[in-house]
């Protein structure tokens, strides 16, 4: 059976745009060799995030979509819920963290995920002692 992993937004982005080469190169990477090992997750919250993010870059339309219609074919793609957002708020009170932040590790920590892809945590920190926090550039 597959490990779990959920990736943050910010490892779509640089998957997905020009902004850093170098970063890109590494998600790239990380998510090809990841995808028939791994279950991968996303939430439509990282989904949001990524649109905003492109739109900001000055991505076109028609890319945007054909990024979101590639990530629902290589990623579970999970609903942020009311139990989320409940689950966020005590993340939020517990480990201070950034509020939609929050909402991410929430979505990790509802489906059983033990870690977390992203740049914009403590690597190496463990959250409720079951999703470890990874980041993949360092």
């Amino acid at each position: 059976m597959n490990e779990n992993v959920f990736l943050d937004t910010n490892i779509l982005i640089y998957a997905y745009s020009d902004s850093d080469p170098q970063k890109r190169e590494i998600a790239l990477d990380m998510i090809n060799h990841s995808i028939s090992e791994l279950n991968l997750f996303i939430c439509t919250h990282n989904l949001s995030e990524f649109v905003s993010t492109l739109i900001r870059l000055r991505q076109p339309i028609s890319y945007i979509k054909e990024c979101i219609f590639e990530l629902s074919e290589s990623f579970i793609i999970s609903p942020i819920s009311h139990s989320t957002i409940i689950e966020a708020i005590r993340l939020y009170q517990n480990y201070k963290f950034q509020w939609f932040d929050s909402i991410i590790i929430a979505s990790a920590i509802e489906n059983n995920c033990t870690t977390i892809f992203t740049e914009d945590f403590n690597n190496g920190q463990y959250v409720d002692k079951k999703l470890l926090i990874k980041n993949p550039f360092l």
